[in-house]
């Protein structure tokens, strides 16, 4: 980095004083060093930061010596696998598009370096295949260089199913687990409640997924919760094959979600509507019900 100089800042004038000059030179001189190193990376702004017990995501997470994709490979360990992040290093590194910082951890005893791309953002255990033991859900969220939300559900370092979508940023992750054995076939079937941080709203939306016949995660649709522009709101509730009527909501009905509708005005408190969409399970996809 260059040096800055006092006359890059003040042209100095013969009728102020030779302290005075130097006092107002020193001050300049830190304010513009202050400017240049508070820059914020665009490409980091939206990372997490993680710390403490974190998950890998990548097939193997690699472990090195130093923060530098050319130091000595101490270890790889499998995706699914937990490790204790220490800090976050002050380096980072872009590979295939994404930016991450580089973590100190410690894996058993040994302490190294490995890169954030490795690293979930999101971790969830449950039953997801529904054969009686749990699963590893694993969720990352790309920077904005490269948009993508990513899926995998991991069980004993192997990776079961993955999933794959462009997406922007998102926050406020949670995973449910839904009854797939009230469909005829049986499926796997959860959802994935998040915010979505690129809207100038980001009302709380919702995906629904299952496994299909070769375990492949797939995206069956996906809807928002909860949204309103005023004074117009409105409310989306589904309802499930087994599900009894209440209220204004319908029943369920064979091998379909419906996703009951309800608007109202916030300036008409008498203004009520409601509707549903429909989404017909036919044994190996979900489809929109015209």
């Amino acid at each position: 980095m260059n040096k800055l100089r006092f006359y890059q800042f003040y042209p100095l004038q013969k009728d102020i004083s030779l302290p005075l000059r130097i006092i107002l030179g020193l001050s300049l001189y830190f304010l513009g060093l202050l400017s240049l190193y508070s820059e914020s990376n665009p490409e980091l702004d939206n990372l997490p930061k993680r710390i403490g017990i974190q998950r890998v995501f990548g097939e193997k997470g690699n472990i090195r010596e130093k923060p530098d994709i050319k130091s000595k490979l101490q270890n790889q360990i499998p995706v699914g696998s937990s490790l204790k992040v220490l800090k976050r290093t002050e380096e980072y590194m872009t590979v295939d598009g994404i930016t991450d910082y580089w973590y100190q951890i410690q894996n058993a005893s040994k302490t190294g370096y490995m890169w954030g791309g490795f690293l979930a953002d999101f971790v969830y255990e449950q039953d997801f295949t529904g054969d009686g033991d749990k699963e590893i859900f694993l969720l990352k969220n790309s920077t904005k260089n490269k948009e993508q939300l990513q899926i995998k559900i991991v069980k004993s370092y192997k990776v079961l199913g993955e999933f794959e979508k462009k997406s922007g940023p998102i926050s406020n992750f949670s995973v449910k687990v839904l009854s797939g054995n009230v469909f005829d076939p049986n499926l796997s079937l959860f959802a994935l409640f998040y915010s979505d941080d690129s809207d100038t709203d980001p009302y709380p939306k919702v995906d629904i997924y299952y496994f299909d016949k070769e375990n492949k995660i797939k995206l069956g649709f996906e809807f928002i919760e909860k949204g309103c522009d005023p004074p117009a709101c409105s409310e989306v509730t589904p309802i499930f094959p087994n599900d009894i009527p209440r209220g204004k909501r319908p029943g369920g009905e064979t091998n379909k979600i419906i996703l009951h509708v309800h608007t109202y005005d916030l300036d008409n408190e008498s203004k009520h509507e409601y509707s549903q969409i429909e989404y017909l399970w036919n044994g190996e996809q979900f489809n929109k019900v015209k």
